[in-house]
């Protein structure tokens, strides 16, 4: 009984956390532009804010499609021990994404 009881706990307290508003999980989130480097030699789906592009290593493990000019909310981390062909933006990866 006691091993039943335990588990009953346990499960119910992974559970309960599963829904937390996404502006808790993501606060620093900000938005970005997708856009198509793939002319470019190295280059892939990229995300642009202002001037400034973005070399997202991760993208595809976020997005399962692309469509230039689709509009993201993610956070992003610049990744300065990277190196890359491309060679277009800075080289970063997706931290959290609302």
């Amino acid at each position: 009984m006691l091993k039943i009881t335990i588990l009953l706990l346990g499960l119910f307290s992974m559970l309960g956390c599963g829904d937390q508003p996404t502006d808790e999980i993501c606060p620093n989130a900000e938005i970005y532009t997708l856009s198509d480097f793939t002319g470019l030699d190295g280059c892939g789906w990229m995300l642009i804010q202002g001037d400034q592009s973005y070399e997202v290593i991760n993208l595809n493990e976020h997005y399962d499609g692309f469509e230039e000019g689709q509009e993201v909310e993610v956070e992003l981390m610049p990744r300065q021990d990277m190196a890359s062909i491309c060679m277009a933006g800075i080289i970063s990866e997706i931290v959290c994404k609302k």
